[in-house]
């Protein structure tokens, strides 16, 4: 349990997962991320260096972190984050307690073996 700057007691962490499809021209995940902390939020930016493994390397990912009283569920929250990010051409499509061991962005990337690594009858 942890509390907020103005000692309101919380019960819970929800991580938030926001994506940016590469193609769309209103795309700003540095915007996203600067009105996300401005309103308290912390933010996870996808670090370039991990860009290769995504499936759509155009594409980019935040992953926010909300602490959360009892009576907000994840769907309240994910509207209150879209309301957020959509300008910056953002949407959130996965919502739900920080687990135990979470790591920041490690549900975006989608690491597959080479093509090599495949049995033949899968081709």
């Amino acid at each position: 349990m942890t509390k907020e700057p103005n000692g309101t007691r919380m019960t819970t962490r929800l991580m938030v997962h926001v994506a940016f499809g590469g193609e769309s021209a209103d795309r700003n995940v540095d915007g996203a991320a600067a009105e996300l902390q401005k309103v308290g939020y912390k933010v996870h930016c996808m670090p370039e260096k991990y860009r290769r493994y995504l499936v759509n390397s155009r594409d980019d990912y935040l992953e926010v972190i909300i602490a959360v009283r009892d009576e907000e569920d994840a769907v309240t929250v994910m509207e209150k984050v879209n309301a957020i990010v959509d300008p910056f051409g953002g949407l959130c499509h996965k919502c739900g307690p920080v687990a135990p061991g979470y790591k920041p962005l490690q549900g975006a990337l989608r690491v597959y073996p080479p093509l090599y690594a495949y049995p033949s009858h899968f081709f």
